[in-house]
């Protein structure tokens, strides 16, 4: 049996104007995402490192872990950075947008949240963004996978030789639901909250699936090997 969220509700809603979002709550704004951002500016993929300064991680495509919209620390890649490119380099709290990729079955357009205060820079299929300090770059994050979740970022694809290509300034053309930033930090820690709980449920649904399969093997083995219990109405014979 489940329970169902429940969610807040406001006294009152207003049109968004856009279609996929409907109502918003009255006192919250809709605008174009660009507007959460400060500055953005596409990756850069270095040379072979050096053992210099200028070796820096660099953050790819398949270092995102999107379903909890970070990072894996695992296997990450060093490559050097020529001085004149570290104005890239990450600050924590950036958003990384993939921006070419994707394939058949995973378009391209999944966004992440860099949280850490490591000297990296990201690869040039990777494009960073910079949120404004006015607004939470954690609800940030949750709103892009929404926008993902709900392929809205389909329609700014372009798609050649089998690559596909977001258009970045397509894409900043959405219009999108921007609550103040209280609003913003209240939501990211209740999704911070309530997606910990579920990972937790999937993590013990998990390990019981696990427990199971080998409780199976292990019965087939024994069966086919030891035969039943001799008080069983049944036996195993060759």
């Amino acid at each position: 049996m489940t329970t169902a969220t429940k969610y807040k509700t406001y006294s009152k809603y207003k049109p968004s104007g856009i279609d996929w979002l409907g109502n918003i709550p009255d006192e919250w704004e809709a605008k174009r995402l660009r507007y959460f951002f400060d500055y953005h500016a596409g990756g850069v993929w270095g040379d072979e490192e050096k053992g210099d300064q200028n070796d820096l991680i660099c953050l790819r495509v398949a270092d995102f872990d999107f379903g909890h919209f970070g990072l894996s620390g695992d296997d990450l890649t060093t490559r050097n950075i020529p001085e004149n490119q570290h104005s890239r380099i990450l600050e924590k709290g950036d958003i990384l947008l993939e921006k070419s990729g994707g394939g058949e079955k995973q378009t391209v357009g999944r966004a992440v949240r860099f949280d850490s205060s490591d000297r990296a820079v990201c690869s040039n299929f990777i494009e960073k963004l910079t949120p404004l300090k006015v607004h939470n770059s954690k609800y940030i994050s949750y709103l892009m996978g929404a926008l993902y979740f709900g392929t809205i970022n389909v329609r700014s694809i372009k798609q050649t030789t089998g690559i596909q290509n977001l258009d970045i300034y397509a894409y900043f053309s959405e219009v999108v639901p921007f609550p103040e930033k209280t609003i913003q930090k209240s939501i990211a820690d209740f999704l911070d909250r309530e997606t910990a709980k579920i990972d937790e449920m999937v993590a013990k649904k998990q390990k019981m699936m696990e427990l199971l399969k080998e409780k199976r093997q292990a019965l087939i083995t024994h069966a086919v090997t030891n035969g039943l219990d001799p008080k069983a109405n049944k036996w195993i014979f060759f």
